[in-house]
Formats: C-alpha cells, structure tokens, sequence
C-alpha cells in the first residue's frame, strides 16, 4: 500500500504472491501515478524482495536512495 500523507488517497495492490516481481510491478504502478515533480519516499524492512538484485537494480535506476 501507498499512501500520500499530503491528502490521504491510497494506491494499492493485492497480489496472490509477494515476490521482488509483484512488488516491482507495484513501484511501477506508485510511479505511474505520481507526478514526475514528486518525490517519492520508500520505506523497506528486510523482508527478502527488497533485497532482491533486481530489486536494488530497479531503485538505482529510478535514482532512489538505497542503503
């Protein structure tokens, strides 16, 4: 889930699997529908698809920060 703090609107998705491929299909849905203007803050535990390589290649790429 997705939410904007600003006014409150969601953006979500239920996937049958959890998976770095649903939620990277996720992160693109978020980028969709935001503003390119926006920032976009991305909170992560360790739960293993945020891990993932293609994970952290997809918030290289969208020039996030990762640590």
């Amino acid at each position: 889930m997705a939410l904007n703090g600003h006014d409150g609107t969601v953006i979500g998705r239920n996937m049958q699997r959890h998976r770095h491929q649903e939620f990277i299909r996720f992160l693109n849905a978020i980028e969709a529908k935001v503003p390119a203007d926006k920032v976009v803050h991305v909170v992560l535990d360790n739960y293993a698809a945020h891990k993932h390589p293609k994970m952290r290649a997809w918030l290289d790429r969208q020039a996030f920060v990762s640590s």
